[in-house]
């Protein structure tokens, strides 16, 4: 768990050292992630905490883990969806130039 931890902190903090060292972060949306982030950091180790202490069993992160990947991949797949739906009807389907805009 620890690793996985140092690995999400090591990660954000090269992407953002980045974005900053690119020109291209925006200082007020930066906090405004941040703080969100934080917030639900709190929330999530609450509940879960308090999901484990009432179930008293492990698996409950297994499951909590499995039904946040299984929605995010359909979310995933319903943005596809309708990404490719959107360029079927505007015709943007296809192979083009890399160098067209």
């Amino acid at each position: 768990m620890a690793s996985t931890v140092v690995l999400v902190f090591l990660s954000s903090t090269a992407a953002t050292l980045s974005f900053i060292l690119q020109g291209r972060l925006i200082g007020t949306y930066a906090v405004l992630f941040c703080l969100v982030g934080l917030c639900g950091g709190c929330m999530g180790v609450s509940v879960v905490g308090a999901l484990l202490r009432l179930a008293k069993r492990p698996s409950v992160v297994v499951l909590l883990l499995s039904v946040a990947l299984a929605v995010a991949g359909l979310c995933c797949s319903v943005a596809g969806v309708y990404g490719f739906a959107d360029a079927w009807e505007q015709g943007r389907l296809g192979v083009r130039a890399l160098c067209q805009q």
